[in-house]
């Protein structure tokens, strides 16, 4: 069974916040705490890191909450982890006294 969009919005209720809609928002908090909770130790001396991670969190659960399916949410991800391990291997070949 395919989970329901967030709203489906007319131009009637489009600005209503009905029981459901606050439910979707309250469960992606609550997913994406739990996201970037998960990281939290691992990262746990760089702030910076964390808050990347919660955005990434709320990015990935609101494309899932949105679209209804894990795809698009699981792509965003392997784009972040890719780029981030092409900046580590670049990161090896670059000349590190520039930045002095």
């Amino acid at each position: 069974m395919r989970p329901p969009v967030i709203c489906r919005c007319t131009r009637a209720n489009r600005h209503k916040l009905t029981p459901y809609t606050a439910g979707v928002g309250v469960a992606i908090g609550i997913v994406s705490l739990l996201f970037a909770g998960v990281h939290v130790f691992q990262y746990r001396n760089n702030l910076a890191v964390i808050v990347v991670i919660t955005l990434l969190s709320i990015t990935l659960t609101v494309t899932r909450a949105i679209t209804g399916k894990v795809l698009p949410a699981f792509i965003i991800h392997l784009v972040f982890n890719g780029i981030q391990s092409v900046l580590i291997v670049v990161g090896g070949f670059v000349n590190k006294d520039i930045f002095k």
